[in-house]
């Protein structure tokens, strides 16, 4: 009895053992002179023809797989920015070797030795290039980490300690049933371990590619407002939403969005949606709202937020004070981004007390008027003055309101 009990307790040592060497590898990294450090150190573990190996191998059976799209345009498009991003990544001696995979689910991964793939429905999926590039600079951060290197040798340490398990419980004489536990134990741990640290790669990754995009022209709001779709794709796959558990691989969608925002404001990084998604941008055009009648209006994507009248007001022509508006809202737009946050100039102590002057007649983003409301466009919409101000205000919240969730939302 005595023996069969040492005998178990040295096969669990053997295991802790082997489990205890793969924790102390984990190398997480927090700083930018650390992450320098640790690239150095990894570039001297795996050397170029290590990585080009066994990247080679990987990125040819998936390419014979799923098969490539050949398409010039777009794969020069993927490739210049994956270039841009890379000159100012960690290793920029990387050559990167980029193909579009003929995929329809959006998705992108780096292959050890600077391969990089895209899906075709990643290229449809996304609705800039800075979106794309977010995307992008993610992928280049787990190159330039080693991540694909270093998690396949975990998982090959855990395997290591599972064997070494198994065989030091068959020396020691272990019982059937204490060995069936030993390794039960082991598949739990092995994907505990695997999990616990792909979760912070992610994350480190999301760290570093909002780093190499911050040296770019690409605006790092594009990383989350891409993530922020993927998070919607997830909660309608997955109802309810998931809970992170300490078997996932990936943290919920939303809670990497949420960790990204942190991210952002940590390091400086304005959020600008307006900028990176489709629909933001305010055009001026005529239309014919009845027979004979042609208007000059303000649209923001799809909607209309605003119809002029057809007389002129202070010397101005409908089609200028049209245009003048969407300079304003567009400039805004680009330095500060959008959102029901930053409207303003209405009230319901304008509609109870009639406060309406002629420096208070308008519609405010950030406190700046973009929209000048006048009576000959009251008129048009067959409203008073009040009641047209309320209603263009609520119309250009609901339409901000509306494009904030068509940018959170899968196309």
């Amino acid at each position: 009895m005595l023996r069969k009990a040492n005998s178990r307790r040295w096969a669990l040592f053997l295991l802790a053992l082997c489990l205890g060497v793969v924790g102390a590898a984990r190398g997480d990294v927090t700083s930018e002179e650390e992450r320098k450090k640790l690239i150095a150190q990894l570039a001297k573990r795996y050397p170029p023809k290590v990585e080009q190996e066994f990247g080679k191998r990987i990125a040819q059976e998936i390419d014979k797989q799923f098969g490539v799209v050949d398409d010039p345009e777009q794969l020069a498009r993927v490739q210049r920015i994956v270039n841009e991003i890379a000159a100012v990544s960690d290793r920029p001696d990387v050559k990167y070797d980029v193909k579009i995979l003929n995929v329809e689910v959006p998705n992108a991964f780096a292959i050890s030795g600077g391969y990089v793939r895209v899906t075709k429905g990643l290229l449809r999926f996304c609705q800039s290039e800075h979106e794309l590039a977010g995307v992008l600079a993610h992928e280049l951060a787990h190159n330039c980490l080693y991540h694909p290197l270093r998690q396949r040798d975990k998982d090959r340490s855990v395997q290591k300690g599972q064997w070494l398990a198994l065989l030091a419980a068959l020396l020691f004489n272990v019982r059937a049933e204490d060995v069936f536990s030993l390794m039960t134990i082991v598949q739990l741990v092995r994907a505990n371990i695997m999990a616990g640290y792909s979760r912070p790669m992610e994350m480190e990754a999301d760290a570093v590619g909002l780093e190499y995009l911050s040296r770019t022209k690409y605006d790092p709001t594009g990383f989350l407002t891409v993530m922020e779709r993927f998070a919607e794709l997830a909660r309608q796959y997955y109802q309810p939403p998931p809970q992170l558990r300490a078997w996932d691989t990936h943290p919920p969608s939303a809670e990497r969005c949420r960790e990204i925002v942190n991210l952002m404001k940590a390091k400086g990084l304005p959020i600008n949606r307006a900028k990176v998604l489709r629909g933001f941008k305010a055009f001026a055009e005529q239309v014919e709202v009845a027979e004979g009648l042609r208007v000059w209006q303000v649209r923001l994507g799809d909607y209309v937020v605003y119809q002029a009248g057809p007389e002129p007001v202070n010397g101005k022509t409908p089609e200028q004070r049209m245009r003048e508006a969407c300079d304003a809202i567009n400039n805004i737009a680009l330095a500060r981004g959008l959102g029901t946050f930053a409207i303003g100039g209405w009230s319901k102590t304008f509609e109870e007390k009639g406060l309406y002057t002629e420096t208070n007649r308008e519609i405010q983003l950030y406190g700046q008027p973009v929209l000048h409301i006048a009576k000959t466009d009251a008129q048009l919409a067959g409203m008073s003055l009040p009641e047209f101000h309320r209603a263009v205000f609520e119309n250009f919240r609901a339409t901000l309101a509306r494009l904030e969730a068509e940018g959170r939302n899968p196309n």
